[in-house]
């Protein structure tokens, strides 16, 4: 793998923040200047700001620079590093090449997607402050508008009778962000990188992401490689993020719905942990969602990647 060019905003020489945020960003400009904007408008703490970006042409540097003279105006508190990748090395090494930059103790994951909101930085860093045992924890993710989209309630681990095994995601019904069902900070057995924060002295050496996975099914497997070797992956929904969801650009679904290798990262996580990937949702919750009920049958003939349970 060629090895990344960097942008850099900051002093070196200066002392690192104690948080690194790193995001990733292929062809969303407007995504990525849209979090970038939430970041510093609702941040408090000192950080640094580590992008890995899967290109890197003339447009997405002078984007970038762009970015980078907007921050030195509007703030002075805030370091920024941007890695350009000369092709899209997939998710899980863009991932470590953030993580390999990235100066602070603590580290967030989060999707260029995103938004973040007012107070959302200091409950991450207080779980993982007051819990030794622990080495990740998850934001509530919520949709624009304003409806979980991932937390406690729905991400599972399920064990048969046989000893199998199987870990992902069971959305059965919609929750307000307010109910006190999903309000309580506590363990999970996973959680998605849309927005993780990760205590960087419990990670084992340099490649933490298993780079075999391109697309999905990382963040599983990082999480049952932290329990594995004894930490927990906690939940606080007192820290709330948006995820907007990606556009339906032809190019980039294209990269990101590419379903022979969402296939092939499913395997692989299958084979590597002897476990499957959970990923249902039950009827009610699609009809809430506002899914056809023809969308809903063609769900249940063609089960791919979703599977349609009562």
């Amino acid at each position: 793998m060629q090895p990344p060019t960097f942008l850099s905003a900051q002093d070196r020489q200066l002392q690192s923040p104690s948080i690194s945020i790193i995001t990733l960003h292929l062809r969303r400009q407007q995504h990525t200047r849209r979090l970038v904007e939430s970041l510093d408008a609702h941040t408090t703490l000192p950080f640094e700001l580590v992008v890995v970006s899967q290109e890197a042409d003339a447009e997405t540097r002078a984007f970038f620079r762009q970015i980078a003279d907007e921050r030195r105006v509007r703030t002075d508190r805030h370091g920024m590093t941007v890695l350009f990748n000369e092709r899209n090395v997939g998710t899980a090494a863009g991932r470590n090449q953030g993580l390999r930059a990235a100066g602070g103790s603590l580290a967030v994951l989060i999707d260029n997607d995103t938004e973040v909101s007012a107070g959302w930085l200091e409950p991450l860093v207080e779980s993982l402050k007051q819990d030794p045992t622990a080495v990740a924890v998850g934001s509530m993710i919520l949709t624009p508008r304003g409806r979980p989209q991932y937390c406690s309630h729905y991400v599972v681990e399920r064990w048969g009778g046989d000893g199998s095994r199987s870990i992902g995601l069971h959305m059965d019904r919609h929750f307000d962000a307010d109910d006190p069902a999903i309000n309580q900070a506590c363990e999970v057995p996973w959680y998605p990188t849309t927005c993780l924060m990760l205590r960087r002295s419990c990670l084992a050496g340099d490649e933490l992401f298993d780079e075999g996975f391109a697309l999905a099914e990382e963040d599983k497997d990082i999480c049952l490689s932290l329990r594995r070797a004894g930490y927990r992956i906690l939940y606080n929904p007192a820290s709330r993020v948006s995820h907007l969801g990606h556009p339906r650009e032809p190019v980039y679904a294209a990269i990101r719905e590419n379903l022979s290798q969402l296939n092939r990262d499913r395997r692989l996580f299958e084979e590597k942990w002897s476990c499957g990937v959970i990923n249902e949702s039950s009827r009610r919750f699609l009809e809430q969602s506002g899914v056809s009920p023809e969308q809903i049958a063609l769900c249940e003939r063609i089960s791919l990647f979703m599977k349609v349970v009562p």
